[in-house]
């Protein structure tokens, strides 16, 4: 950063393509990879010289183009080069970009990669590649690293309000590129690159794989190789609509093979759904491979998704939460197809939730037209876990939100719960607009507030406080039934009158506390007695207006409900939402507390 941040600035042509050949050498831990770039000067300004960041993991070794040009710079130490052209390269020209990298075992890795190539189960990630221009996410980015070598604060994440941000195609893994790989390794093992395989040979007793793309990919794969058994599906679009006949393969260890029945379904039923609710997906394959790790670690990268050996080892059907996790991951990543795939986010707060939040929430779809609305509510269920308190609610608002619980826990929830609020078809008809105006991949990159546009266009005015409160803001509720009476009704039924109380809170990222009036729509709910508390279906369900402080509600339900509350299936951030039902303390009187009645709702501040 203090020698070499200078350069962020410095005008670079953009990476359009990739080229390379691959031999991995399984039995001595070491590969090869040499590689052409095509680099196109997509600026207003000619380019007169090429900077690459190369990675500390590998060693690279000369780099060259098609043209007069001399290494101005090479330091290797901190893996910053740059070659100064003999001519400026002009907007709209293109160069070739030449060069090797090495990768071996050099001992223990204290952190940062470890071993790459394997006997049997070779991973090399395309960030090993060298990148072009300064990359500013290779800066140190804790706060007390910083301070340590004298470096300024500075934020981990650029302001939503960085418009330069939504022109940074410069950073590694954000191009558009064509793809294509020869992959080279021992002649007992399958290598994996995305793309179609063209074809595959044997030479010097080495088995060869030629991949190649269709269509441009994200600048984000990886290379693979190991002992694989393969199984092998189809998928085909419904006739009459939009996509085509796609080619599924699930590549894993021969002894991890139990749940890979449920891992195709995984993948065919997100193809259908996602496609038909999303728009086609945009390749002819799909693979799932797995790779050697300890932990059940998944990373979509355009065309192949790869799953860790820990993920293998999963046994849905021994899940006491009677949640198929693997399944609803599986649809997770395949929803990153879209999000994050054809739609990139911009570099600034909120990225989260443009990939990771709405893939979970595509993903929430996939499971409920696979499984149904029960598994789908057992699955949010499970979701919620990560909010519940003694977590305290100090955070931004979803649109500037960064971090693993506000992308895929809060995120996904909130988009749920609005979901519940307006509509299904609704919220999938704004996701379809945003991702038709910025599905290509190119600036400016959406952010946030892109999303938040289209789903305000699809929110009722009635809704629209719950849509601010949800993503613009950092709203916490309190909602407590204090008690339920009865009463009876004409018609076999009965009149529950509840006694609630609420408040709604913002909180900051500091934690200051701020209330804020409550006159906002809120479900109220009636439900039969069930095993354990409650039934899972209501009896009765509808909005009522709930406002600061306590009030009394009546509903009518059928004779059959013995608990009622506010907010029963909790879509809102509740502080305590063990509180929001309640059991009827009589049929006939309003007396008296009901056996088991939760507390009231505790006040945090």
């Amino acid at each position: 950063e203090r020698r070499y941040r200078r350069h962020a600035a410095a005008a670079q042509p953009q990476l359009d393509g990739v080229r390379l050949h691959a031999e991995l050498r399984a039995e001595r831990g070491a590969a090869e990879i040499r590689a052409s770039y095509r680099l196109v000067n997509r600026g207003p300004a000619p380019v007169d010289s090429i900077h690459l960041t190369t990675h500390p993991s590998v060693r690279t070794g000369a780099v060259t183009v098609d043209r007069p040009a001399t290494v101005a710079l090479s330091d290797d130490r901190r893996g910053y080069r740059i070659l100064a052209l003999g001519a400026p390269l002009r907007p709209g020209d293109t160069l070739r970009l030449d060069f090797t990298v090495r990768v071996g075992r050099r001992g223990f890795a204290n952190d940062g990669a470890g071993d790459l190539v394997t006997a049997n189960g070779s991973y090399l990630r395309s960030g090993g590649l060298p990148a072009i221009g300064y990359q500013p996410d290779r800066e140190l980015a804790d706060l007390g690293k910083r301070r340590d070598h004298q470096l300024p604060p500075r934020a981990r994440v650029p302001s939503l309000d960085d418009s330069a941000a939504r022109h940074a195609l410069a950073r590694a893994g954000a191009e558009q590129i064509a793809f294509e790989a020869v992959v080279g390794t021992d002649s007992a093992q399958r290598a994996v690159a995305p793309g179609a395989l063209r074809r595959t040979w044997t030479a010097g007793g080495r088995r060869y794989f030629h991949y190649a793309t269709e269509r441009p990919i994200r600048n984000d794969y990886a290379l693979f190789s190991a002992r694989y058994a393969v199984r092998s599906g189809r998928w085909q679009p419904p006739r009459g609509e939009a996509g085509q006949a796609v080619e599924i393969e699930v590549l894993h260890h021969p002894g991890h093979g139990w749940n890979v029945d449920g891992m195709l379904a995984g993948v065919r039923a997100s193809l259908a759904h996602l496609s038909a609710e999303l728009g086609p997906y945009p390749y002819r394959q799909l693979r799932l491979v797995e790779h050697p790790g300890t932990t059940p670690t998944l990373h979509a990268y355009p065309i192949n998704v790869s799953f860790e050996e820990g993920f293998a080892l999963l046994d849905p059907s021994r899940d006491e939460r009677a949640v198929d996790f693997p399944f609803a991951v599986v649809a997770h990543e395949l929803a990153h197809q879209w999000w994050g795939g054809q739609l990139m986010p911009a570099p600034v707060e909120g990225a989260g939730l443009l990939s990771e939040s709405l893939a979970w929430y595509s993903a929430m779809g996939v499971v409920e037209h696979a499984f149904g609305a029960e598994h789908l509510t057992r699955l949010v269920a499970l979701m919620r876990e990560a909010w519940l308190p003694p977590r305290a609610p100090a955070d931004p608002p979803l649109l500037r939100a960064s971090g693993w619980f506000l992308s895929y826990r809060k995120g996904p929830l909130a988009m749920y719960a609005l979901r519940e609020y307006v509509g299904a078809p609704q919220v999938n008809a704004a996701l379809r607009r945003l991702l038709a105006a910025h599905g290509e991949g190119r600036p400016p990159l959406p952010t946030t507030r892109d999303l938040y546009r289209e789903l305000e266009a699809v929110t009722p005015d009635s809704i629209r406080p719950l849509l601010h409160d949800l993503f613009a803001a950092n709203t916490v509720w309190e909602l407590a039934t204090e008690r339920v009476s009865a009463a009876p009704a004409p018609g076999g039924m009965t009149h529950l009158t509840l006694d609630v109380r609420a408040r709604k809170i913002v909180v900051d990222t500091t934690g200051a506390v701020r209330e804020v009036p409550m006159n906002d729509l809120v479900e109220v709910g009636a439900f039969a007695e069930g095993a354990d508390g409650p039934a899972a279906a209501p009896l009765v369900r509808r909005l009522h207006r709930i406002r600061s402080g306590v009030q009394r509600i009546t509903i009518t339900a059928p004779a059959a409900a013995t608990w009622a509350g506010v907010d029963p299936r909790r879509l809102l951030f509740d502080l305590e939402p063990g509180n929001n039902l309640a059991r009827r303390a009589s049929a006939t009187s309003a007396g008296g507390s009901a056996p088991g009645e939760p507390r009231p709702a505790a006040t945090w501040r």
